[in-house]
């Protein structure tokens, strides 16, 4: 790691919330979309990279049982209070339940037993270019695991052309730090071919701080 290279605790431990851009409380169009259009019914769904549990707890108030996992210690304790606050760690009438965890979801260790082919649905917003090229494997592997048979996954991450962040290639350094590493559209399909069936795989805009993000939606089912 560089010396402006800061880790997503270090960012979550000496960041406010209102500074971190990722850290929005708005369900993103492309996942409300896509629950609609694939007609996802409620079941456990897992919310990688989770944050600060908005889109955990989004998911929990259309029925979902969900668990957001986080590498960030600091990140999980911020969800927790969050979805005490607002009564997600329970189930009631409103929705489902929310719990959170901390986990290296791009680690090469095994899955726990009671982690694997569980989940009818993983979210995975804006993680992808946080994993480094070499464990990526790793990760699609974990995500393959955790997934239940003909279970959905839907994937958002940054596109090599995105023109936000400053200089040239696929490994950029974000504002706040993080070591970013953005992707082709052939790069996305042949890490997942072999384990998905991808439905769609397209370019399309999400917001950013100041511009929009080009960003690659990939859809897929496990086969």
């Amino acid at each position: 790691m560089q010396d402006n290279e800061k880790s997503l605790e270090e960012i979550y431990s000496s960041v406010s919330p209102d500074e971190i851009p990722w850290n929005r409380e708005e369900p993103p169009k492309a996942l409300v979309d896509f629950l609609n259009s694939d007609k996802i019914s409620p079941c456990e769904a897992l919310d990688l990279g989770c944050g600060l549990g908005h889109y955990s707890r989004y998911l929990a108030t259309k029925g979902f049982d969900v668990i957001g996992i986080d590498i960030s210690p600091s990140a999980i304790v911020m969800a927790r209070k969050l979805s005490s606050d607002e009564g997600h760690g329970h189930h009631d009438d409103a929705g489902g339940e929310c719990a959170f965890i901390i986990g290296d979801i791009a680690g090469s260790g095994s899955i726990p037993e009671d982690m694997k082919e569980r989940f009818g649905f993983v979210l995975e917003w804006c993680v992808m270019h946080h994993v480094s090229p070499g464990h990526r494997e790793d990760y699609v592997g974990n995500v393959y695991a955790m997934l239940a048979k003909g279970g959905k996954y839907l994937s958002v991450s940054f596109h090599e052309d995105d023109a936000v962040f400053p200089g040239t290639g696929k490994s950029r350094i974000s504002r706040l730090g993080t070591r970013l590493y953005l992707s082709s559209e052939s790069e996305i399909r042949e890490l997942f071919e072999p384990f998905f069936i991808i439905n769609r795989l397209k370019i399309i805009e999400i917001p950013g701080t100041t511009l929009p993000h080009q960003a690659i939606l990939a859809s897929m089912e496990k086969q």
